[in-house]
């Protein structure tokens, strides 16, 4: 098997990106493991209960993210994103958690000051694949096309915007088609309207039989200027 080094990763927390102020990042992923030894039994078993989830992640403090994390702990339903890399295709993960430790503050006298964060979840770990990163988008275009495969109970996709234009709006669509060509695209998940720095989780209930996605993005205004990934998990 062949091995990795974790560079150039992405952390998205709630539409704010972390990645720049992170150098350290972990997803836990396990199963509660449940006695089911019968008398039967000569060796102790066990079977897999309640899945577990969590996030855990360190870096460098930044004045300019302190009140969103500061404002979030306690609070159900952030949308925290990871993705390895920023390609398209490059294998992601989506947590719906619950925020309940940040330290602002960690070092000694002359060290560079630190944050951490711990994260469980509330809801299912999802693993899906980057569809789309940018960090500045000006006018209105589409993704890279990706073959996800097709979708046999729902898909479902999470966008995070954390590049805004004030008094400006983008609009994106998740799509579909037969082939990377996309002349006959169809839209699977909208997103609504914004501007501001935000996440959004939609899913799209059904089977989809095209194996093509990528996001068309509609950007209006006087000088747009929007940074934005949108994650997908195709089920």
């Amino acid at each position: 098997m062949g091995t990795s080094v974790l560079t150039n990763a992405l952390l998205l927390f709630d539409g704010r990106d972390l990645t720049g102020q992170s150098n350290a990042v972990g997803l836990d992923y396990g199963a509660e493991s449940k006695d089911d030894t019968s008398l039967a039994d000569d060796t102790r078993s066990n079977i897999g209960g309640l899945k577990t989830a969590g996030l855990s992640a360190e870096g460098f403090f930044d004045a300019s993210m302190d009140a969103d994390l500061f404002t979030a702990v306690g609070v159900s339903g952030s949308l925290i994103s990871v993705a390895e890399g920023l390609a398209v295709g490059d294998r992601a993960y989506n947590l719906q958690a619950l925020l309940g430790e940040y330290q602002p503050l960690g070092g000694q006298v002359g060290d560079v000051i630190g944050y951490s964060l711990n994260a469980s979840a509330r809801g299912s770990l999802e693993r899906g694949e980057l569809l789309f990163h940018s960090p500045s988008e000006v006018l209105t275009g589409v993704g890279s096309a990706l073959n996800a495969g097709a979708a046999a109970t729902q898909v479902t996709a999470i966008l995070h915007i954390f590049g805004t234009s004030p008094g400006d709006t983008l609009d994106v669509v998740v799509e579909s088609d037969v082939d990377n060509t996309f002349a006959t695209p169809a839209a699977q998940v909208t997103f609504a309207q914004t501007g501001v720095r935000s996440a959004q989780r939609v899913v799209a209930v059904g089977a989809v039989t095209d194996a093509w996605w990528r996001i068309s993005y509609t950007i209006g205004g006087v000088s747009p200027d929007f940074g934005f990934a949108v994650i997908l998990i195709v089920e």
